[in-house]
């Protein structure tokens, strides 16, 4: 009986791995805004579904590719600035890339910031960084899904 019982433990132990969220889905989308001096950019979002509550998880940093992002995590179906979340609710990670532009429509310089260096190298799109009980973790996004297009009015 003990055997099969550790048998069972070790085949349900993958599904134990990794268990603080689970993506369900990732994506970006380019935008630009109607006017040339509005701007254009990238918004990158990370759906999941929280294992745990915000009390113990707290998803505070997100590199795609190269870039370092700064991140706001939301609540879906709540209000924008909701960060409270419960077991088994449904968040997202926000990030944006803004590229601001001129009267012409041409980049403006980009202000210098210093960007933490990735945790490690990875050949994948994102590195999404967290805290889970005070602990720093990292989960691997292998690909975002690319959304249509958004040109502001």
């Amino acid at each position: 009986m003990k055997q099969l019982l550790f048998v069972v433990l070790f085949l349900l132990s993958p599904c134990f791995k990794g268990s603080d969220f689970k993506i369900i889905k990732s994506t970006s989308q380019d935008w630009a805004g109607g006017r040339p001096e509005a701007g254009r950019g990238t918004n990158y979002q990370v759906f999941m579904v929280a294992k745990v509550s915000s009390e113990n998880l707290v998803v505070d940093k997100l590199w795609i590719n190269q870039d370092y992002y700064e991140v706001k995590i939301l609540r879906k179906g709540f209000n924008k600035d909701e960060v409270e979340f419960q077991k088994r609710d449904t968040i997202y990670v926000r990030a944006t890339k803004l590229i601001k532009t001129d009267r012409n429509g041409d980049p403006l310089p980009r202000e210098e910031i210093v960007q933490p260096e990735r945790p490690f190298e990875y050949n994948g799109v994102a590195i999404l960084g967290y805290l889970i009980k005070n602990k720093r973790k990292y989960k691997k996004i292998k690909e975002l899904e690319k959304l249509k297009f958004i040109a502001y009015p």
